[in-house]
């Protein structure tokens, strides 16, 4: 095989592989990757010269790569068939450009010019994507827009049909042999289908977007709703306290006045001291009033009374006076919740029962520290970090995954999961 041959077929794989990764949101290694791209240059080297009928196959052997490599993969599937839908189209136009401005054939292109062509589709097609990427990535926020499954298999199966399609159509072009009416054609067709597609996938994403931000909102509220509940239950139990407390005391007087020590003791031990053992019960062994942010003091506060009532001991500490922490404040919420709720879930199935909680103001920003007890002595922290590992059963499991894609968003921001004297521990820091 001839140096230009192999440089050819190098870049032909190239080329599809910046289609089939370029728009995607799922990471993929390094390790990955280069599998994924050698892959690709195996079947563009022993099949691809079999003729156009062979995209179908690479098409679906590409989906059953990104299937297997990707995490979230049915998203992943969509992402990277809209990006092999876009290379086609850009190959079209830059066909066009060729036939409308250097008079050049398909033949004369493929003859002549194949290197050249094919790089420059190949600067075309990863331009086109990453910067289609980006703005998506900022309008939407793709990486922690929670996707419901059935719109993405009716978008999967959508593309799909369009990749068929447009695979049928340019080998059944290769059969009577490009004429450029076809071309162009095909490029007015294509653009236009490809426009069409790509308005409706905007429309979903911009109404699932909303939903996502419409039931964070409602998180948030149910969490301060909680807090305002967990503080008048508190204010009723201090009111009946207070109450009882008076008409004990307006009872011992007389004992008192008389010195009947008897009936002064019975009244201690019969009366205000299980009072004050019940009070105990609803005091916090801790204080937040140098948190001077009022919606995570809120939940703060409503996750430990909960916590309590669990019959769970709670200790926390905040040392210095916060205002503020490098996040939105949205995420920030949802990623406490997530861990709040599962601490009290772990700790409330532990022999010991016990949560700790803290808060740190440092040169470099913020650290959160929640610490529990759990049951399971065997657990891992493999099996902490793996998407669907919960007590709860089928169904549950997905916070800490979702915890990891909101955080994918704050790179500055240092996460740590550990275990260490019988606590799980959650670490956050640079916040």
């Amino acid at each position: 095989m001839e140096w230009y041959t192999l440089l050819g077929y190098v870049l032909n794989a190239l080329l599809l592989f910046i289609c089939y990764t370029g728009f995607l949101f799922a990471h993929l290694s390094a390790v990955k990757k280069i599998f994924l791209f050698l892959c690709i240059l195996f079947f563009v080297i022993f099949i691809a010269p079999l003729g156009q009928i062979t995209t179908f196959l690479l098409l679906f052997i590409n989906c059953i790569l990104i299937t297997v490599l990707s995490q979230n993969k049915l998203f992943s599937l969509c992402c990277s068939l809209w990006g092999y839908l876009c290379g086609i189209v850009i190959n079209y136009f830059c066909l066009l450009a060729a036939q409308l401005i250097f008079s050049l054939s398909l033949e004369d292109v493929s003859l002549q010019y194949p290197l050249l062509f094919t790089a420059i589709n190949i600067i075309l097609v990863y331009a086109v994507l990453r910067s289609m990427r980006s703005l998506l990535e900022r309008k939407f926020s793709l990486s922690t827009l929670t996707l419901p499954k059935l719109p993405l298999v009716f978008c999967f199966l959508g593309l799909l049909a369009c990749c068929i399609i447009f695979i049928t159509n340019f080998t059944y072009g290769e059969q009577i042999g490009y004429p450029n009416f076809i071309i162009r054609l095909n490029a007015v067709l294509f653009t236009a289908f490809f426009v069409f597609m790509g308005l409706l996938l905007y429309w979903i994403m911009r109404e699932m977007k909303k939903n996502q931000e419409y039931r964070q909102r409602v998180e948030y509220l149910t969490a301060a709703q909680e807090y305002s509940a967990t503080l008048e239950a508190s204010y009723q139990e201090l009111r009946k306290f207070k109450h009882d407390y008076y008409n004990l005391l307006l009872a011992l007087s007389e004992p008192v006045k008389e010195g009947d020590l008897s009936v002064i003791q019975n009244f201690y031990c019969n009366g205000l001291y299980p009072l004050y053992e019940k009070m105990q019960s609803y005091s916090p062994e801790f204080s937040l009033e140098s948190l001077q942010i009022p919606e995570v003091k809120g939940l703060c506060i409503s996750k430990a009374f909960a916590a309590q009532s669990a019959g769970i001991a709670v200790k926390a500490s905040v040392r210095s006076e916060i205002f503020a922490v490098r996040m939105e404040m949205i995420d920030f919420i949802r990623i406490l919740g997530i861990y709040f709720d599962n601490a009290i879930e772990a700790a409330r199935e532990s022999r010991e029962k016990k949560l700790e909680f803290s808060f740190l103001l440092e040169e470099d920003g913020v650290s959160f520290l929640l610490a529990n007890t759990y049951r399971n002595n065997d657990l891992t922290l493999t099996q902490l970090s793996g998407c669907g590992y919960t007590t709860k059963g089928a169904g549950h499991g997905n916070g800490l995954a979702i915890v990891n894609d909101i955080l994918k968003h704050y790179p500055e921001i240092e996460h740590q999961t550990s275990l260490k004297a019988g606590f799980v521990i959650q670490e956050l820091r640079h916040l």
